[in-house]
């Protein structure tokens, strides 16, 4: 997240804004925090004047305020990471208390299955975070840092029904205006096939985080003026983003015509346990997406016939697979 902090902040008397200040600069000054502080317009002769307030002289050691003088310098906010990341200008000592809290927690997905869908979305973040030729590569690498601090981390709704009552209590801790740059949620298709409606139970979700209530199945996606950021998945659950013969390296069929004779449009849909039921699909294969040998490649091949067009820095746009729009969607709570 990048940090705005408005001059007059600094120049407070007030000693709950001073100890909030205190606090986020605290939470900066970490080596392994991956939040900026955009400190644009902090010119000489403000910072001249910062370090004559109290704020500065008496609520920071002697450190800190080096630490201070050091992330000023610290690093660009580039056109990219000012795009693609969410932003937090802090204008009153309300918003003050308000970025604190976010600030103080850690980042959270909510997901039906915690344990299982988290070695997706890792598997995912770990592969992306390799990419050599990507303007966003930058947020992937991030997000896996986030990831291996715990500053990222999932959230067990356990099971889709009770997602939306996860997100109420993450609510609950952040407040509504607050809570999009900490929470986000990745939830199953479910369909049969593509032609299916969205299911009830997907409808009550995304019409909770969009505070209004959805009719059809038309375009529905992610806005910025949701409650938070969201991703439902194309395919009908995580088991069908696995190309079929890698499955089968791991899972080997008698009998495979059946299953190899569906189009990717119909594999998208269809229920890999009714295929596999010897084997506890549910549990065993998720673990496959942190595997070495399962390549970018192999996720990019599946998802090939169903990208999606997204703006892009320098009002440009770019067609890009839906793994790479989940992490997008993921990089606004980080």
């Amino acid at each position: 997240m990048i940090i705005g902090i408005d001059l007059n902040i600094f120049v407070s008397s007030d000693k709950n804004v001073l100890s909030n200040l205190t606090s986020i600069f605290r939470i900066l000054f970490k080596s392994d925090c991956e939040h900026m502080w955009d400190a644009s317009n902090v010119n000489t002769d403000a910072i001249e004047l910062i370090k004559k307030e109290e704020w500065f002289t008496k609520h920071l050691s002697i450190t800190e305020q080096e630490l201070f003088e050091k992330l000023i310098k610290k690093e660009e906010i580039t056109a990219v990471k000012e795009f693609y990341l969410s932003s937090f200008f802090v204008k009153d000592a309300q918003q003050l208390e308000g970025l604190t809290r976010i600030l103080s927690e850690s980042s959270y997905v909510v997901l039906e299955n915690g344990t299982n869908d988290w070695k997706f979305v890792k598997g995912i973040v770990f592969m992306y975070s390799k990419v050599k030729r990507n303007e966003r590569k930058i947020l992937y690498r991030k997000l896996k840092r986030c990831i291996e601090t715990n500053q990222l981390r999932s959230d067990n709704a356990g099971g889709k029904g009770q997602i939306i009552n996860r997100i109420k209590a993450k609510e609950a801790i952040f407040g509504s205006d607050y809570i999009k740059y900490r929470v986000a949620t990745i939830f199953d298709n479910d369909k049969t096939k593509i032609a299916d409606e969205i299911s009830n139970l997907n409808k009550k979700i995304i019409s909770y985080i969009k505070r209004n209530d959805i009719l059809g199945s038309g375009n529905i996606k992610f806005e910025a003026t949701d409650l938070i950021p969201w991703h439902m998945l194309y395919k009908r659950e995580i088991e069908n983003y696995f190309p079929l013969d890698f499955i089968l390296k791991y899972f080997p069929l008698d009998d495979v015509d059946e299953i190899k004779g569906f189009s990717n449009e119909e594999y998208d849909f269809i229920d890999i346990e009714d295929y596999f039921n010897a084997y506890d699909i549910k549990n065993d294969l998720p673990p496959l997406f942190l595997k070495n040998e399962l390549k970018r490649a192999h996720l990019e091949e599946r998802c090939e016939h169903h990208k999606i067009r997204i703006d892009t820095v320098g009002y440009k746009s770019e067609e890009i697979t839906e793994m790479e729009l989940l992490l997008v969607r993921l990089a606004r709570i980080i």
